[in-house]
């Protein structure tokens, strides 16, 4: 189940552009 941590990596990406 890597789906979280998927899900987390993405936002932490989208988090680092802002």
């Amino acid at each position: 189940m890597h789906q979280s941590g998927e899900l987390l990596k993405q936002l932490k990406q989208i988090g680092a552009l802002h």
